[in-house]
């Protein structure tokens, strides 16, 4: 956890201490002061009306002042309790007790007491540290087939379908109670109503004048017809549908205010007419002559250009509700309309999208950044190579890079939704938000691969302060089988509580407090009071767990009314109030739905145990966490590179293998074609760049032979550049690279029988008398730098390096295989100025200050470099530059949600200590 939440947290406990301390010395410190120095009201003491008469009749001596005094505090202290008792019993009921008019200010006080003090109550239920917590060990079987359902199967009643129930629309001081008494005979019934129009109507309590419901079949007493349903398709708007299906473009208006309000497949509500997205499944009336001659004729909205990822989703999902049918579209987006597939298959078999693929490898760009910031310089001898990421992870960088290559855009979820894609329909992502369902239940063998892909999902999609997952310890055994959370770190908003009765209590407290907030800052969701009030920690809070009997009417009441709280649930079993998807071995699924598009093509992503623990690595990697191992290095042994390279570059043992190649020198200049691979790829010949012509894979094809000095086999070059082509495709896509990259630089060079690209013994090259390449200067130079026997040397030899890498490999590339390569290069750069820097530091600390801050500039999160920047300022007595040191890596780690570390922080006060007394600091050995 990292620290601002801490202080979130102590600070969110501490106002409730306060505030339970305000709560008794009010509720109880009052009455006890009056009574021992007042009037007790229950004494029989108390003076008749006789005295009363007297006492007003004759001058006041300050008695009667101190009277009317008391009984002034007696009556606001029985108002105030009397509201904190309301408070407390109607947020306890989840409901929002309605405002006094005149007594706002004993109200309003009341009320924010009342919530504050009542995040107390799950203090003691409330997570347990993963250092601390006791392991242990779940006892129910992997196969969730053969858990007992604890839930009880409702009566399922036949929904339905939207072509039989009518519609009503509500009029001024109507209640959902009112509407279901009128027209079903039966008040209690307004549950039926709500929950036939949860999409569009999350909270019951909130309804307006104008809105259209849709009622149980057997409403009665209305004067309104039935509605049919129709799905928007690209490109379509309002007076186009109308025109289409009811014959008249003029009845767009009566189209939108039978949809106002509904759910659209990216999550957000349909308010606008001019915003119409693909895939939403709208509601008409149906066509008569009296509604087109009596309807006035409208502007209609302008046309609205599809996103390009916009195509039709499915279009709703139905579900039994307890004892009730009910329906509801699951809010869902779409990708791409170009009918390409999203599809990514993991090693494992298992298959995700690629929102997901998108997700992971903004994650590894900050899991690099983090590894930059915990790398300690090691001297330019010892040569080693950060290890390489999970097969699976690197699986989804591949995919990712190749969809961003093909399409300038990569395929993102809607921005506007908080819900992570999770499911396909066809080969099309779709977002099923568990908040807006009030809940999504997973049943059938494929729970438990699906349900690790949506929690993973749902985390790789939201930071770690917009989100929190709440899992008890059994569920979480249950479903990571492979993740032990005593030894390996987990994103921090994924927290593991003791029961299931631990995580409702939390949902409770929350309920409440956010319940408080709408009200008070008279909001409809929670992104209002997020904007009314940045600083207040609100992430949206799932609920993970497998229901059980006893707490389906604590979970039916939380989620019920949660939608607009930011509070939902993905549940490991039938939900009480969402749908509920039987899931396959294969990640299709079924639901008691009655719409065959979606009930026949819907997927849910899935991951494999081993899946699952790399890819929630990776992101508790990317939010600061160490790794799983401490060293992510692999040792590797020093490679001397020569000085004077062979025609072809290999060592003469290699060469020997093969017959000898009569290849003349070449009579023109060597070294002519120059390639600068540190910052962005530059490839020039006779000092004119080379621009155009060489296609991406070529210029691919050149970095990796160029980082393969000594050659690579076809099968290297192959797997590294086309993995996932089949073979003899990737043959041909090598040859078609070789090929470009001989044609331009023969073009360049006008050489026509120059090879350039070397294939000798079955390993490709570039040729060394050919190229000069700034990454080989640098490798040279550092392999001499590690052989030089006199300081001068030495010294010599590491500027030189310095001088050569001007910033990252392949800077604007962003090719999977090249991760580790550029993170090996890095490294071996700060080796060699760190060690330019620890030269010049005992005679000449003003340019050992110099190389360290110029360090700073290529690697700007390298904490040690901070660290040795302030050793060598306190050697200089310079104390307000050591505070100026500490507080960039402050600013610049906040970039990355990171805090220095402990050991920096203790480096930098004792420093200030030293440079105060005058001593010397310590050195760094």
């Amino acid at each position: 956890m990292t620290r601002h939440r801490i202080r979130a947290r102590a600070a969110t406990i501490t106002r409730g201490l306060v505030a339970a301390a305000c709560l008794a010395t009010i509720v109880l410190g009052v009455p006890a002061a009056l009574i021992t120095y007042g009037t007790n009201p229950l004494s029989s003491d108390l003076p008749n009306w006789t005295d009363i008469r007297t006492t007003l009749l004759r001058p006041d001596d300050g008695t009667l002042l101190l009277a009317v005094l008391q009984i002034t505090v007696w009556l606001l202290w029985a108002i105030f309790t009397g509201f904190v008792v309301a408070e407390a019993v109607s947020q306890l009921r989840g409901r929002t007790l309605p405002r006094v008019p005149g007594l706002a200010l004993l109200q309003q006080p009341a009320a924010a007491l009342v919530t504050a003090a009542a995040v107390l109550v799950a203090i003691n239920t409330a997570t347990t540290p993963l250092h601390a917590a006791a392991t242990i060990v779940a006892t129910a079987p992997d196969d969730p087939e053969a858990v007992p359902r604890t839930v009880a199967e409702p009566a399922i009643q036949e929904a339905k379908p939207a072509t039989e129930l009518p519609r009503y629309t509500v009029r001024r001081y109507d209640s959902l109670w009112r509407i279901a008494e009128r027209h079903l005979g039966d008040g209690l019934r307004w549950r039926e109503i709500h929950t036939l129009n949860a999409d569009r109507l999350p909270n019951p309590d909130r309804i307006e004048p104008g809105m259209i419901l849709l009622l149980p079949a057997d409403a009665t007493g209305l004067d309104h017809t039935v509605l049919r349903e129709v799905a928007v398709r690209p490109g379509d708007t309002l007076s186009a549908i109308a025109q289409r299906e009811l014959g008249e473009a003029t009845l767009w208006p009566t189209v939108f205010d039978a949809n106002r309000g509904r759910i659209q497949p990216n999550g957000t509500p349909f308010t606008n007419p001019d915003k119409l997205h693909a895939g939403f499944t709208i509601l008409l009336p149906p066509t008569s002559p009296a509604t087109s001659q009596n309807t006035p004729t409208a502007q209609p909205p302008t046309a609205v250009s599809p996103s390009p990822r916009e195509t039709r989703p499915p279009t709703s999902t139905s579900n039994p509700v307890l004892e009730t049918p009910t329906t509801q579209p699951p809010p869902a987006s779409t990708t791409d309309q170009q009918g390409e597939s999203h599809e990514v298959t993991m090693p494992s078999g298992a298959v995700v999208g690629l929102s997901l693929a998108a997700a992971i490898t903004a994650a590894t760009t900050l899991l690099w950044i983090h590894r930059r910031r915990r790398y300690q310089p090691r001297p330019i001898e010892q040569l080693t190579r950060p290890a390489p990421l999970p097969e699976s992870v690197r699986t989804l960088r591949r995919a990712h890079a190749h969809n961003t290559s093909r399409d300038s855009k990569p395929h993102a979820t809607d921005p506007a939704s908080p819900a992570a894609p999770i499911a396909f329909t066809g080969h099309t992502e779709i977002q099923i938000d568990p908040v807006a369902l009030r809940g999504v239940g997973l049943t059938g063998p494929g729970t438990h691969a699906a349900a690790r892909a949506v929690l993973t999902a749902q985390l790789a999609h939201h930071q770690a302060h917009e989100l929190e997952i709440l899992i008890p310890r059994t569920d979480f055994t249950r479903i990571f089988p492979s993740i032990d959370d005593q030894a390996v770190p987990l994103p921090e908003n994924l927290t593991i509580v003791d029961s299931l009765d631990a995580a409702l209590n939390r949902l409770e407290v929350e309920q409440i407090h956010r319940a408080r907030l709408l009200d008070d800052n008279h909001a409809t969701d929670m992104a209002a009071v997020r904007a009314a009030d940045p600083s207040e920690p609100l992430p949206i809070t799932l609920l993970a767990a497998t229901p059980e009997q006893r707490h389906i009417r604590r979970l039916t009441a939380i989620l019920q009314f949660a939608a607009d709280r930011d509070i939902g649930a993905v549940l490991f079993g039938e939900s009480p109030t969402g749908p509920t998807y039987t899931v396959g071995p294969d990640g299709f699924a079924t639901t008691r739905a009655h719409e065959p598009e979606l009930t026949t093509n819907l997927r849910f992503f899935t991951l494999s145990g081993q899946d699952a623990l790399d890819l929630l690595a990776v992101l508790a990697e990317a939010q600061g966490s160490p790794p799983v191992t401490p060293a992510d290095d692999i040792t590797v042994p020093v490679e001397p590179v020569s000085d004077h390279e062979t025609r072809h570059g290999f060592p003469e043992s290699l060469t020997q293998q093969s017959p000898a190649i009569d290849t003349p020198e070449p009579s023109w200049t060597q070294h002519s074609v120059s390639l600068a691979l540190f910052g962005p790829q530059k490839l020039t010949v006779h000092d004119t760049e080379i621009a155009t012509g060489l296609r991406t894979k070529t210029r691919e094809l050149l970095l990796y032979l160029a980082l393969h000095r000594r050659g690579a086999t076809q099968d290297q070059v192959l797997e590294a550049l086309w993995p996932d082509i089949e073979i003899s495709r990737a043959k041909d896509l090598l040859h078609a690279a070789v090929s470009n990259a001989r044609k331009v630089l023969r073009g360049a060079t006008g050489q026509p029988d120059e090879k350039f690209l070397l294939f000798t013994a079955d390993r490709y090259s570039l040729d060394p008398v050919v190229f000069d390449v700034d990454l080989w200067r640098f490798e040279r130079a550092l392999d001499q730098a590690a052989r030089a026997t006199e300081p001068t040397d030495r010294l010599d030899a590491l500027r030189e390096a310095t001088e050569q890498h001007t910033g990252e490999l392949g800077a604007e590339l962003g090719f999977e295989w090249l991760d580790v390569e550029r993170e090996h290069l890095r490294r071996r750069a700060l080796d060699a100025r760190t060690a330019i820097a620890d030269i010049h530091e005992p005679n000449d600390p003003d340019r050992a200050l110099t190389v360290l801050e110029e360090a700073i500039n290529y690697d700007p999160y390298a904490e040690d470099l901070y660290a040795r920047i302030m050793r060598t300022q306190a050697l200089l007595g310079r104390r307000d530059a050591i505070h100026r040191t500490y507080r960039l890596l402050q600013a610049r780690l906040a970039e990355i949600g990171a805090d220095p570390d402990e050991t920096t922080y203790e480096l930098f006060q004792n420093l200030l200590r030293t440079a105060r007394s005058g001593s010397s600091p310590p050195r760094q050995h």
